[in-house]
């Protein structure tokens, strides 16, 4: 078998081989190494391209080349870690909605400066309770509003949100089933009107899972 010299290789050849499904482990390995970054970025991009090789590319200088890493869906949950830090936003933004990242990760994400960032986070459904318990406490109200509408936000976090000043946060606490009855009274009253017809409509699914169930309302 020929070995081919990447170096000899046409711009456009380079291309097709670092897209292409069929390309060896070797080929990839050395057209990660490339100079030019759209070769760099279209190997980091590939499905195929192995963990090891994607790890080097997760540390590219060429920030595009980094956000194809973390776009792609091959990439180990430990290599989308190592970009949990990275100094571009929209990479930091991908990888905070990524339900494989790690707890680690999610940890220096649900602190990140920038709000985008943060939502992204209290929206991902394998964020653990004590993140979603730190973020129901941000200062932006949309992070409290995707906190209260994440299905694994629990009725601990929920209740002091039901109390929170802005009315679109109240009234995804109306909406979410974790929610309990004893708040879901207090929401009924609420002086917005959606949110007082969101928690009466739950409260009423409370009541009649209640019923069938035999268990006591809470």
């Amino acid at each position: 078998m020929n070995t081919i010299n990447v170096k000899k290789l046409s711009y456009k050849e380079k291309i097709d081989l670092a897209w292409g499904n069929r390309t060896s482990v070797e080929l990839l390995s050395a057209l990660a190494q490339d100079e030019h970054p759209d070769i760099r970025l279209t190997v980091a991009r590939n499905k195929n391209t192995p963990a090891n090789v994607l790890a080097t590319l997760a540390k590219d200088k060429n920030r595009d080349v980094r956000l194809e890493v973390a776009y792609n869906k091959s990439t180990p949950s430990e290599v989308l870690a190592t970009l949990a830090g990275d100094e571009y936003y929209n990479i930091r933004l991908k990888i905070a909605g990524d339900e494989k990242l790690p707890i680690e990760a999610l940890e220096v994400l649900a602190s990140d400066k920038e709000p985008d960032v943060r939502i992204a986070v209290a929206k991902n459904r394998n964020t653990p309770t004590e993140l979603l318990a730190m973020l129901a406490k941000d200062e932006d109200s949309d992070v409290r509003f995707y906190v209260a509408q994440n299905k694994n936000t629990t009725t601990e976090i929920l209740s002091p949100l039901a109390k929170d000043v802005e009315e679109d946060v109240r009234y995804m606490v109306a909406c979410n089933k974790n929610t309990l009855a004893k708040d879901l009274r207090k929401l009924i009253r609420d002086k917005d009107a959606y949110v007082k017809e969101e928690a009466s409509k739950n409260l009423a699914k409370h009541k009649l899972d209640a019923k069938r169930s035999g268990k006591e309302l809470i």
